[in-house]
């Protein structure tokens, strides 16, 4: 999995992970169940900063952190659902 960043701010280190938290857990929904992927073969290309944020192993706070934020938006925007679209808001 490879996601291209166009952004004129440079991604943090804290925030490359979560991005690849994210991109890793899109794949994997993409493969479905006993799929698996690997991390490693995972890279965030900055296109503003010209860099390549490769896959690596993720230390066990950032998928908390990223439950956290998700349970925040959950709360802040209840009608947000994995279901849900453009139309069900506008």
């Amino acid at each position: 999995m490879t996601k291209l960043r166009f952004s004129k701010s440079n991604v943090s280190l804290d925030a490359s992970e979560i991005i690849l938290l994210v991109l890793l857990g899109y794949g994997q929904n993409l493969l479905g169940p006993g799929s698996t992927l690997d991390v490693k073969e995972t890279k965030i290309i900055d296109c503003y900063a010209n860099t390549i944020v490769a896959g690596h192993q993720l230390p066990a706070t950032r998928s908390k952190q990223l439950e956290t934020s998700l349970a925040e938006i959950a709360r802040i925007w209840p009608r947000v659902t994995s279901a849900s679209r453009y139309s069900d808001f506008f």
